[in-house]
């Protein structure tokens, strides 16, 4: 079963529309979607840059994009729920990749952060890791409930770290975080996307983006691929559940 499109969502609807073309697949349309978000936004070269007949084609979808996530609340992941309702979801069942509904992400956020979450201390930022992101619903859903509980600049004190060995999925965290907090005005401490195995060989991991916003000491703030903070995603990635079966909760 697949994540359906917000129905209320007129916007987003519009934009769904737009990826069925004749000319282009739509999981082509969307790629092109995403790495042209994320090429505005980081100032990156395209990996896949589209033909020169599709440019004006993308520029309406990322048009259309921008004023999806104006229209919608804050962090609601519209990325996802486009991508498993348009793009080829028999596809998606064969690679095993099935993006958690925002409901049932809002759920584990609640269930994992245990505590409220006072300011950290000035040469820090609280830490959270995502080591199989897909969307990037979870941290998403975890931005929406610090912003709504405790205001815009909480994000401010908060590093989010997202991870994906599909680099398409690692494209859509990135350009989900980024849009919307450009377009809403959300400032996140520091942001850090990689596309590669988790459990795999650092050497094959890929920055997709590294973003730090809240002015820190440089010794606190590492480079993406600093070994001190690779060997912490992989420790997050094997991260064990504790005796009720649950998710040890995020702690300072």
């Amino acid at each position: 079963m697949t994540q359906a499109l917000p129905l209320s969502s007129t916007v987003l609807k519009r934009l769904a529309n737009q990826l069925q073309d004749p000319r282009w697949r739509s999981d082509q349309l969307f790629m092109w979607l995403v790495e042209d978000v994320l090429a505005d936004l980081t100032g990156t070269r395209k990996t896949n840059p589209p033909p020169a007949q599709a440019l004006l084609k993308i520029q309406a979808l990322a048009s259309a994009y921008a004023t999806a996530v104006a229209t919608a609340p804050p962090f609601e992941d519209l990325l996802g729920a486009l991508f498993m309702s348009v793009v080829c979801s028999s596809d998606q069942r064969y690679h095993g990749q099935f993006f958690t509904p925002m409901p049932v992400a809002r759920l584990m956020v609640e269930m994992v952060v245990s505590k409220e979450s006072a300011a950290p201390p000035p040469d820090r930022l609280w830490r959270v890791c995502e080591p199989a992101c897909g969307s990037g619903v979870l941290l998403l859903a975890l931005c929406e409930r610090q912003w709504h509980r405790h205001g815009v600049d909480a994000l401010r004190s908060w590093s989010f770290t997202a991870m994906d060995r599909d680099p398409l999925c690692a494209g859509i965290t990135a350009a989900q975080l980024l849009v919307n907090q450009w377009i809403h005005q959300v400032p996140l401490g520091e942001l850090v996307v990689y596309a590669g195995d988790t459990l795999g060989l650092v050497d094959d991991w890929q920055v997709v983006v590294h973003q730090v916003t809240q002015p820190l000491p440089p010794c606190s703030v590492l480079p993406a691929l600093h070994p001190s903070r690779t060997e912490a995603v992989k420790a997050a990635a094997q991260q064990s559940l504790d005796t009720a079966g649950q998710p040890v909760p995020i702690t300072a």
